[in-house]
């Protein structure tokens, strides 16, 4: 498979997804209305979903972060004392 085919499958999907949420969004039939939210407390549960989302990713990323700074360090280590 070409490296190239990936891309553009991703740009293909990315320009549907697009086109669809602009569709719904110009009919009106998709629409939220942020009074209703605030009006239920559902605000509240959104907001609190997307926080974990955030939160998550961010130990994640700084969790792979760490795995990787020890991976380098241990790959200095066997270069140096390769040589001896």
């Amino acid at each position: 498979m070409k490296a190239w085919f990936p891309k553009i499958i991703l740009g293909v999907a990315f320009i549907a997804l697009a086109a669809t949420a602009l569709y719904l969004a110009n009919t009106g039939k998709y629409t939220i209305n942020n009074e209703n939210l605030w009006n239920t407390g559902k605000i509240f549960v959104v907001i609190s979903v997307l926080a974990l989302i955030f939160f998550g990713i961010t130990a994640f990323l700084l969790h792979l972060e760490s795995r990787i700074s020890r991976l380098e360090g241990d790959i200095m280590n066997k270069n140096n004392n390769y040589g001896k």
